[in-house]
Parts: structure tokens; C-alpha cells; sequence
């Protein structure tokens, strides 16, 4: 009996130790929600948005979605108080504006027009800047920082 509860015990032991030792989850303060919010938003749109690279670039539905997404991710900018964060939520919202403004890949040469690709590559770098900012925005476990180099 002692040989099969001592490995039992063993284990509840190592379970508690590994469980004490991990950093409580910090809860996301009203700012961080609302950022968070307006990542999801975004995130939405982002797939019909990158598809605008592509041939296959339905304009009405880039359209409606960044539209869609810019206006939501503007209301959510709305009630946050850190002025940092609400400026880069608010030029989110105006990226999205402007990827609504432009041209998806349309022929004859199948590029996006500027417009579009000023709004589409800055908004990456913003939300990254969010991420940062508030590193619970997201279901992801993604780190927010840059990556520590391999040590050898």
C-alpha cells in the first residue's frame, strides 16, 4: 500500500509546486477590453482585406467589411482614457478607412492601388503596438515582445 501511495503523493506534491509557481493572470484593465475589442474587430475584416492582394478580390465585400470593422473599432476608441492607446485604436480605425477608400488587385496589372496598401501595411505594426501595450489582448498565445536570441 505505502508503494503506491507515496508515488500518488509524489505527484500531488509536484502539481501543487507547479501550479504555485506560475504568475497569477493579470486582469485586463477597461482600456485593455475595449483594445482588445477592437483587435477582434479588425480581425474580422482582415481576412477579405487580404484576399484584396489576391485575383480573386470581391471589392464590395473589402469594402463592407472594412467599413463595417473601421466604424465598430472607432466606437470602441470611444471610451478609452489612455490617450496612448485611443490614438492608436483611432488610427486602426482610420487604416481600415482607408483601405476602404482604395482599390483592391484589379486588372489589368492585378496590384492594389496605394491607397490600399498604405492602408493594409501599417495596420500590422499598429496592432502589434497594441499587443505591446496590452499583452492580454487576443486569444493567442503570442509573446508580446521581441523574442529573447537562443543562448548557447
Amino acid at each position: 500500500m505505502l508503494a503506491v501511495t507515496v508515488p500518488i503523493l509524489i505527484l500531488i506534491a509536484v502539481n501543487k509546486a507547479d501550479n504555485s509557481s506560475a504568475p497569477p493572470q493579470q486582469e485586463a484593465s477597461a482600456d485593455c477590453r475595449q483594445v482588445d475589442q477592437a483587435v477582434r474587430h479588425w480581425a474580422q475584416a482582415l481576412p477579405a482585406i487580404q484576399f484584396g492582394l489576391t485575383r480573386s478580390a470581391d471589392a464590395a465585400t473589402i469594402i463592407r467589411d472594412s467599413t463595417t470593422a473601421a466604424a465598430a473599432v472607432r466606437n470602441d476608441s470611444a471610451t478609452i482614457t489612455d490617450m496612448s492607446l485611443h490614438d492608436k485604436v483611432t488610427a486602426l480605425a482610420d487604416k481600415l478607412d482607408t483601405v476602404s477608400r482604395g482599390k483592391p488587385s484589379t486588372p489589368p496589372d492585378w496590384r492594389p492601388d496605394q491607397t490600399y496598401m498604405d492602408g493594409y501595411a501599417s495596420m500590422t505594426p499598429l496592432v502589434h503596438q497594441l499587443k505591446v501595450a496590452c499583452p492580454n489582448v487576443g486569444d493567442d498565445p503570442a509573446p508580446a515582445g521581441v523574442p529573447a536570441p537562443p543562448t548557447n
